[in-house]
């Protein structure tokens, strides 16, 4: 049987490796556009993505960070019925 808290863990963990395989085929994508670019140019689509990759990663920061409190809580412990 799972508890709520282990459904609710795999769960925030899915999210969590979607959000970075998904940037990381970005980032992919684009680091060889930029390998491939005369030298010094960056564009629009570069800033963008890096501040949204930025704000993943502090997304997931917040979410691992209530994750760990939820395991850290005896009282978050329940059994799913």
């Amino acid at each position: 049987m799972h508890t709520v808290k282990e459904d609710s863990f795999a769960d925030d963990t899915e999210v969590i490796r979607r959000f970075a395989r998904s940037y990381r085929r970005q980032f992919s994508d684009l680091i060889e556009q930029l390998n491939k670019a005369p030298h010094g140019t960056m564009d629009s689509r570069c800033v963008r993505l890096c501040v949204e990759a930025m704000d993943m990663v502090l997304l997931t920061q917040d979410r691992m960070a209530q994750v760990l409190r939820r395991l850290d809580d005896p009282r978050g412990i329940r059994h799913a019925a």
